[in-house]
């Protein structure tokens, strides 16, 4: 929104069902967003758009081992403790990993989350 009015309307629209209705709202011109994110798969493709592809003659798994290789070139693995200010940071502030002050300010949860339809992407 710019001065409170909306620019832009975005939408997601995942699986065969969805696509079919907006495709046709598109056709009868009722369709009201600028960008739309389709996708197969019904929840989203987990190898959706992002992912990188293969070029001729590659198979996946050489692009796997061939990204795995470049990933990992010059990794230097260490403790984090090894870093004069994470040891600080536990030092005068967290007191020992694990403890209920390193939980509260450095541990999360994972909680589902609801899945939002658009009105227009439903099945009705």
């Amino acid at each position: 929104q710019i001065d409170g009015e909306v620019v832009l309307r975005f939408a997601l629209c995942y699986g065969f069902r969805n696509l079919r209705n907006v495709v046709t709202k598109i056709k009868s011109q009722k369709c009201d967003y600028h960008f739309l994110e389709i996708m197969a798969c019904p929840s989203g493709c987990l190898n959706g758009g992002g992912q990188l592809k293969t070029s001729s003659g590659q198979s996946t798994k050489d692009l796997i081992k061939s990204l795995e290789a470049t990933y990992s070139e010059n990794v230097r693995i260490s403790s984090p403790f090894d870093n004069f200010r994470i040891s600080r940071l536990y030092e005068e502030w967290l007191g020992e990993p694990g403890s209920e002050e390193a939980k509260k300010y450095l541990h999360t949860e994972y909680h589902p989350v609801v899945k939002s339809i658009t009105s227009q992407l439903l099945n009705w």
